[in-house]
């Protein structure tokens, strides 16, 4: 993936993730939203790709449950991958 398709992608996955949880929605929804996201930017799953934008922009600037929940959620939906999580978190 391109730099300026990366760029774009992780913009639209943030944006995502904040409408998300200003509306309050569950972890299912977040991930299915976020699934949008993987499929307009043809991206396969697990996406290395989007474990990246999260953990490295959301996890540390957005500690809520919410946040945590939708990681757990989109590791159990194959969203991301469980090791590649674990090795972003623990870098």
């Amino acid at each position: 993936m391109e730099t300026t398709e990366f760029t774009r992608f992780e913009d639209r996955v943030l944006e995502t993730v904040k409408l998300c949880q200003e509306r309050k929605d569950s972890p299912l929804t977040w991930g299915m939203e976020v699934c949008k996201c993987l499929r307009e930017a043809e991206l396969g799953m697990p996406s290395p790709e989007l474990g990246q934008v999260l953990i490295s922009n959301l996890c540390f600037n957005n500690n809520n449950p919410y946040f945590w929940k939708f990681i757990e959620q989109a590791i159990s939906s194959g969203l991301l991958s469980s090791l590649q999580v674990l090795a972003l978190l623990s870098s």
